[in-house]
């Protein structure tokens, strides 16, 4: 039930949590490229002006990280609280109860054992602490591409 609960969950929740990584992801992406097209332009010559503009993209990207961030954690704390549940799974096997409920919890133990409960972005990203660094750097990668690409027109 453990695991099937997770594969109900990814199936209705995927699209959801796809989108709630994709546009924050695509937001820090974004204002970071206006971050740099005003740095290029000479925003810098004005400093209330560039002050102003540097806390609204810092309040921007930390805002957008926080949502995947917030995503992320309570996934993988979902996660390890499931996977909590082989170490009580194992202190009934090794309690003195009665041979049925020791047959259904090496039953358990076994499903526990090879069904690894996971979230899943529609399938298509694992929700851990790996996917931060992941996201960290495709946004690199991207806006050295996008800066690439400013500094050729000027």
């Amino acid at each position: 039930m453990l695991y099937k609960s997770t594969v109900a969950v990814n199936e209705v929740f995927g699209m959801i949590l796809m989108l709630t990584l994709l546009l924050p992801l695509s937001y820090i992406i974004l204002n970071m490229f206006y971050f740099m097209e005003a740095t290029s332009a000479g925003l810098t010559h004005d400093i209330k002006r560039y002050m102003n503009f540097l806390l609204y993209i810092a309040w921007a990207v930390v805002y957008n990280v926080l949502a995947i961030f917030l995503n992320v954690y309570f996934s993988e704390s979902t996660v390890a609280e499931a996977k909590k549940a082989s170490i009580i799974v194992h202190d009934i096997l090794n309690s003195g109860v009665r041979s049925q409920v020791k047959e259904e919890a090496k039953q358990l133990s076994l499903q526990l054992l090879h069904q690894t409960p996971a979230f899943t972005a529609w399938g298509l990203i694992t929700l851990d602490y790996a996917l931060i660094l992941e996201g960290g750097r495709y946004i690199t990668t991207f806006l050295g591409l996008l800066l690439q690409f400013a500094t050729a027109e000027n």
